[in-house]
């Protein structure tokens, strides 16, 4: 049995790195004639019957040579990324998980210094503060959160997003409990547009009851709201007030001035796409002419 245990590992490991035609022996030892490392190695093994081996029970073994680890090493680290990928794809959708530190533009610098230094010493087992990006619609304060979450889930940290207005609907045909055991266990939470959703007592409460989970959990939070910092400091009605104590505790305030970035692309695109299509036919007019 231990025989045959022994000649399966030998076989896998010899077909993980097959013999190739520059390779070379020495000392009776195959070497890689690209890394000129060892393919091969003299190991100590129980002595078996019928099983070849010298007279002290060493035999040549399968041994991976530098070239073949750091080609392993590279199809794990790309399958990995493929996995992440398509985690936050299903997470965030394709546009939102495209949104990276690296793919920021003309992002407010000091917002976002804040966002990379937060993601960067992020840490699942240990992060408990989170933060609350606050700032006129368009600023950016979204996009750095979702850098925020692709980056950690890129450190294979489980993230999700909402709003609460979608958390809503969702109560509506999802078993309740399961949807806040998410809340509970993600790694990383993004609150967006905080205070955006319609103005009612019960809308109220899921967002004292998603905060209260985090809270209770030890887990830190994103939040994003177009309040001004000094609403967020002064507070609304009773609840609000609740709400934003809450938010507080949980959250280090980033304050963004920066400008409608959103209506400015907008603009940018609109006019650009104005201009092709009028190139486009005066040309055709004077091709006509």
């Amino acid at each position: 049995m231990f025989k045959e245990i022994f000649k399966s590992i030998e076989a896998k490991a010899a077909a993980n790195n097959p013999p190739a035609p520059d390779d070379y022996y020495v000392n009776g030892l195959l070497y890689c004639g690209n890394c000129r490392t060892p393919k091969q190695a003299m190991i100590r093994q129980p002595r078996l019957p019928g099983y070849p081996q010298d007279e002290n029970g060493f035999k040549a073994m399968p041994v991976t040579c530098k070239c073949r680890q750091e080609q392993i090493e590279e199809e794990k680290r790309r399958e990995h990324d493929f996995k992440v990928k398509i985690y936050r794809e299903r997470v965030l959708g394709k546009v939102r998980a495209r949104q990276t530190f690296e793919n920021s533009e003309n992002a407010e610098k000091f917002a976002y210094n804040v966002a990379l230094g937060y993601a960067r010493q992020f840490n699942r087992k240990q992060t408990t503060d989170g933060l609350l990006f606050c700032g006129m619609s368009g600023c950016g304060k979204t996009y750095l959160c979702n850098a925020i979450l692709n980056y950690v889930a890129d450190h294979d940290c489980s993230i999700y997003s909402t709003t609460i207005s979608n958390f809503e609907r969702r109560l509506w045909n999802a078993d309740k409990s399961e949807l806040f055991k998410r809340i509970e266990q993600v790694d990383l939470l993004l609150l967006d547009d905080l205070f955006s959703e319609r103005s009612s007592d019960y809308m109220k409460q899921i967002t004292f009851d998603i905060l209260d989970t985090r809270v209770s959990a030890m887990k830190p939070i994103l939040v994003t709201t177009n309040k001004t910092f000094d609403e967020l400091m002064s507070g609304g009605t009773l609840e609000e007030k609740r709400i934003l104590s809450r938010v507080r505790g949980l959250c280090a305030i980033v304050g963004m001035t920066g400008k409608d970035r959103r209506t400015e692309r907008l603009i940018k695109n609109n006019d650009e796409r104005i201009a092709e299509l009028y190139n486009a036919g005066e040309s055709e007019m004077q091709s006509e002419a």
